[in-house]
């Protein structure tokens, strides 16, 4: 009974948890997945099947007939995998990143130079086909309009529709295959913004990131790196509008003669006015984002102040206050809709308007044509309908991405902890039997948020504060018979965002070290209670021992004691510290069980490993103890 048991258990923990409800799920664990690809198709299909998608067929008709699961996808190609294009960005971004100040620009201008150029290419090609067809179809026209006796043979008039079919056709296929093209290298360009900014949040902490809240952070990945799918997906398009454009114009003025120019001029009027509008439209871009972080870091500071919030019943006044932040969002949103409203309402009648009034002005002043060169005008005009809508659009998308880069490339300069400080698994304690050793160590938040994040820990004893005291300042609000604030949040001992802090009085860099020359010895086997009041120093000493502190030596100290903690200041010690080595030591591994509980979105046998390799025994042997 007890094997039965612990089998039982032990399927059961391969059960994702969100399916442990799921009856139907428990029964399947012990089947094999089906897999409709044991490899991407696309990889052993031949140029005639990329040239026409028909890899993709063998998905399309199985998901017609059958529900599709995540083990039906093809698998990913190779050189799709993300780490190899987030690599490539890593290392140009460290090379431009001192260098320039468009140093993301740069970087992915580098990074993705080859498949914006084959983007180009297929583009350069099909606008070739393009500029053909004016030609062609006003030769077929002048065909059919021969008389009897000058016609040509019929032969010809059939190899004529016969090449104007096969260039239609070859534009057709080169534009899905640019489409195709620009949505990978939009894909991929979105990927390795998102991955490098999520590398990034991993080697920052409150100490080095002063500037950007975690709901700023949240818009970075949601909101302003999707800004560079779409433009990596219309940029190449854009590139076909200057070759289209000195065709278009020297066809039609050799046909239209100058009667075109005031066609052109009113059609410029209506671009300049787009024009302006995007630059409006950036603006309110700006202003929306601004909006938006405001509220997610309203959002932020009610879900970290819940209890205090649920205890003193200030319910329904944070929740006003977030509804008034998405109102405000929402009102800088509804203008930025308006604006590209106008902006797309000019953009689809200036196509027309154009014909119109190139046909006018050309008829009005006592010109006339030939039904052949009138359908290969009206071809070339209605050719220019769709980069001359995009260009508005283009210039909207441009503006707003250059604005979302700025913030990611602000973002990404952000100082950076110094993983060197701590060294995991050192031999030369390990040796004496020592657990952890840190020998004379000064530690820091940074200044600004001294007095919220770490409470001020000298020698490493945290010192108590009244308990009492801070008590009491929870329900201030309430005795003098006042709305709440978010004043109010943090004395009662609840967290506070960055740009709470900007306005607090800046203090010196030696009033600024929380934990001051610290020495910590701890011997293995040896067990550890660090005991002292709300805001004493005890999360400091842990993080300290993390590495996720800013690290201070006597020499720094005594050179910046007097200097006020500014952005200049923090840079510069954090700089000084990076040539620091293994100043907290550990005789083995480090683990960290968080204050707050969570667990990841897998099986609980996943959750158990937490990506270490399956060890049968020693699985058991944890099941059995826990």
């Amino acid at each position: 009974k007890s094997d039965e048991s612990q089998q039982r258990r032990m399927s059961e923990t391969n059960v994702p948890l969100l399916q442990q409800n799921n009856n139907h799920a428990v029964e399947e664990v012990g089947t094999v997945p089906r897999r409709l690809f044991e490899t991407n198709p696309q990889e052993s299909s031949n140029f005639i099947s990329k040239l026409f998608f028909s890899w993709v067929t063998k998905l399309t008709w199985f998901g017609r007939h059958n529900r599709l699961s995540i083990e039906d996808l093809q698998p990913p190609l190779k050189q799709l995998d993300p780490k190899l294009f987030h690599d490539k960005l890593i290392e140009n971004w460290n090379h431009y990143k001192d260098q320039s100040d468009n140093a993301i620009f740069k970087a992915l201008a580098k990074t993705y130079r080859m498949e914006f150029f084959k983007a180009f290419l297929v583009n350069f090609f099909q606008v070739i086909l393009e500029i053909s067809v004016p030609f062609v179809l006003k030769a077929i026209i002048e065909f059919m309009q021969e008389t009897k006796e000058d016609r040509k043979p019929l032969a010809f008039g059939i190899f004529l529709i016969c090449v104007y079919l096969v260039i239609d056709l070859a534009s057709k296929m080169l534009s899905q295959q640019g489409n195709f093209i620009q949505g990978i290298l939009g894909a991929k360009a979105y990927t390795s913004i998102v991955a490098i900014t999520y590398n990034k949040i991993l080697r920052l902490s409150s100490a080095t990131n002063k500037s950007f809240t975690q709901g700023e952070i949240i818009n970075f990945i949601q909101v302003d790196a999707a800004k560079i799918q779409f433009l990596a997906w219309v940029f190449p398009t854009i590139s076909r509008l200057p070759i289209l454009l000195c065709f278009a114009i020297a066809y039609l003025i050799y046909y239209l003669g100058y009667s075109l120019l005031g066609a052109f001029g009113i059609s410029l009027v209506l671009v300049v006015m787009n024009f302006f509008i995007a630059i409006i439209g950036q603006k309110i871009q700006k202003i929306v984002l601004a909006r938006k972080d405001e509220r997610m870091r309203f959002t932020t500071e009610l879900i970290n102040n819940i209890k205090i919030i649920k205890l003193n019943s200030w319910t329904e006044y944070f929740i006003d206050k977030v509804n008034k932040s998405r109102v405000r969002e929402i009102a800088a949103m509804i203008w930025g809709v308006g604006m590209n409203s106008v902006n797309i309402m000019l953009m689809f009648t200036l196509g027309p308007f154009l014909i119109l009034s190139s046909f006018g002005m050309y008829f009005g002043t006592g010109h006339t044509m030939t039904l052949g060169n009138g359908f290969a005008v009206l071809n070339v005009l209605s050719s220019l309908n769709m980069p001359i809508r995009w260009i508005p659009q283009f210039i909207g998308v441009f503006l707003q991405f250059t604005v979302s880069m700025r913030r990611i490339q602000k973002f990404l300069s952000c100082d950076e902890i110094n993983p060197e400080i701590v060294e995991a698994c050192c031999r030369e304690v390990s040796e004496k039997s020592i657990a952890v050793d840190v020998n004379f160590a000064s530690f820091t938040w940074g200044g600004k948020e001294d007095e919220k994040v770490a409470g001020k820990a000298k020698s490493g004893r945290p010192e108590v504060k009244s308990r009492k005291a801070e008590e009491s300042k929870a329900n201030t609000a309430i005795n003098e018979e006042r709305e709440p604030s978010y004043e109010d949040l943090d004395d009662a001992g609840g967290s506070t965002s960055d740009s709470d802090n900007d306005d607090k009085k800046a203090i010196n860099v030696s009033k600024s070290i929380q934990i001051s020359s610290l020495e910590l010895n701890i011997q293995q086997g040896e067990f550890i209670c660090v005991i002292g009041g709300v805001g004493s120093g005890k999360s400091s000493l842990i993080s300290a021992l993390l590495g996720d502190m800013i690290y201070m030596n006597e020499q720094t100290i005594d050179e910046y004691k007097d200097k006020v903690m500014d952005d200049k200041s923090r840079h510069e010690i954090i700089e000084r510290g990076k040539a620091h080595r293994s100043i907290v030591k550990f005789g083995g591994t480090v683990s960290l069980v968080q204050q707050i509980p969570w667990i990841q979105n897998k099986t609980i046998r996943d959750n158990i490993l937490f990506g270490l390799p399956m060890h049968e025994d020693r699985y058991n042997r944890t099941i059995h103890l826990c």
